[in-house]
């Protein structure tokens, strides 16, 4: 069975908190455990491998179309939306989380069904050495693990999936919504709202949630994660 973590960095990612999500991997994971980088240029990883961000089918395409849209980059949303002082939502920023949709494509090719895709934001930190078998004991018995929060959209910057028909169809849908634009009739456009989307359309599978005291905001600190790993979140959004 091959465990493969995936992460993303683009524009000035590597140079801000990429570089140490790539060293602190490399000091700290088990040697077998994979890892893929989906970059915007060529970067000098010390262990893995890179993906070229532009080299997703659908990405360009994507930015020919909508990197130039003020409403798309959350300038112009949704009447009612909570804004910033500038009239900029996060929540509808869809040129921004577009890039985390994409990712994990290039990040499951060629694994097996029962194989183990893992995904972590490149602001995390591996801050102690990860057991063998650590991330088989998050999913456990389950095809997804993840950080729920209630009344919230899933905390994005972990998932793990196990391979199967079902959570490859989750992927796919997770990009699909922004390859073909339908995004757009979401309520709101962000990776996390949108992944939740894409995931509640398999019932079927089980999810393990390893937020199980209900923490609502950064609800890292109080799951298993923080075992091994930190992730040092920007501007905390409402």
């Amino acid at each position: 069975m091959t465990v493969r973590v995936c992460s993303l960095v683009w524009g000035t990612a590597w140079e801000r908190y990429g570089r140490t999500f790539a060293q602190t991997f490399a000091d700290n994971w088990p040697e077998d455990v994979e890892l893929v980088m989906v970059t915007d240029r060529f970067i000098g990883l010390p262990r893995g491998k890179q993906a070229p961000l532009e080299l997703i089918n659908g990405y360009r395409a994507f930015l020919d179309r909508w990197s130039s849209d003020m409403a798309a980059m959350g300038h112009r949303a949704p009447a009612g939306t909570k804004t910033n002082e500038n009239g900029y939502s996060w929540r509808h920023d869809a040129v921004k989380w577009m890039p985390q949709a994409l990712a994990p494509i290039p990040g499951i090719e060629g694994l097996e069904d029962g194989d183990i895709f893992v995904w972590f934001d490149a602001d995390t930190e591996t801050t102690a050495p990860v057991p063998t078998g650590w991330i088989e004991s998050l999913l456990g018995d389950a095809d997804v693990a993840c950080i729920k929060r209630p009344g919230r959209h899933t905390e994005i910057g972990f998932y793990a999936m196990r391979m199967g028909p079902g959570t490859r169809r989750v992927l796919r849908l997770f990009a699909d919504f922004y390859l073909n634009d339908s995004v757009f009739k979401l309520k709101e456009w962000h990776s996390a709202f949108v992944w939740d989307r894409a995931l509640e359309t398999e019932p079927e599978l089980l999810v393990r949630d390893l937020n199980p005291k209900g923490a609502r905001g950064h609800a890292w600190p109080a799951t298993r994660l923080s075992e091994c790993t930190e992730h040092h979140k920007g501007k905390r959004k409402d």
